[in-house]
């Protein structure tokens, strides 16, 4: 059975980065970052529909290398008898706040948002795969006059001179596990079931704004962890189009 929640508004909690004029640069390769094309699984532990989404996410698309797949895990089924350990605030703010920019009334899950624009159901595969192969051919004939790079205590993320004075960009920093967990879930929907989960989102915070007036660059303090890959969203305003999104290669 599919849920849907209606949407409200909550502002997404955030860090404060400092933020300085310079020109940055960027190369491929490893402690640098690639540009992918993003697709994010919004589900929950405590949602019946959700796992056949799961199974799905964790098999065909967490380790493809030719997109950045992100798994949200939200937090509005949890009065439902479980509580997903993964779950935050936020991340079911992002997912309202898609639906909010897009226009749209309800959220549910499991949904699966491909490259910011197309709103799917979750186990839709042939559905996902086609939108997919679409995205990525179009991400590679795309430029974007967006740099991203890492120097080793900072992500430096640049823009041409005077590219975008009249559109202002918002840059989101992510941290996901870059190994699958598997739960046991003892009460609720899923209850006696065992689940595999990849590419968990753990933190996402707005590293700040770019471009509009004459901000060319943006530094966030950022110190990779053991266990944990980084990535970069960032969008047209806060929630509108991606216009650049991209995983740092370890």
């Amino acid at each position: 059975m599919m849920r849907y929640c209606k949407v409200w508004t909550r502002a997404l909690v955030s860090l404060t980065f400092a933020i300085t004029l310079m020109v940055g640069s960027h190369a491929n390769g490893e402690g640098q970052f690639v540009r992918l094309p993003v697709v994010e699984l919004f589900t929950s532990s405590g949602c019946s529909s959700c796992p056949s989404a799961d199974d799905f996410f964790a098999k065909s698309l967490a380790s493809r290398t030719d997109i950045l797949p992100l798994a949200f895990h939200v937090d509005y089924w949890d009065y439902l008898g479980w509580k997903d350990e993964f779950a935050q605030p936020r991340f079911s703010d992002r997912q309202r706040d898609y639906a909010i920019a897009n226009g749209l009334t309800m959220i549910y899950t499991p949904q699966m948002v491909i490259g910011g624009q197309e709103f799917v159901v979750g186990h839709n595969q042939n559905l996902i795969l086609g939108l997919i192969s679409k995205l990525t051919k179009q991400n590679s004939g795309s430029l974007q006059p967006f740099a991203v790079a890492y120097d080793g205590s900072d992500i430096v993320i640049s823009v041409e001179n005077g590219a975008f004075a009249d559109q202002s960009y918002t840059a989101f920093l992510i941290r996901y596990l870059d190994s699958a967990r598997t739960v046991q879930i003892l009460a609720g929907e899923n209850a006696n079931k065992s689940i595999e989960y990849s590419n968990i989102v753990v933190s996402l915070d707005k590293a700040g704004t770019i471009g509009g007036s004459d901000i060319a660059e943006l530094r966030v303090d950022a110190i990779p962890f053991e266990d944990q890959e980084i990535a970069v969203i960032i969008h047209e305003d806060v929630h509108g189009n991606i216009a650049w999104a991209g995983k740092l290669l370890r």
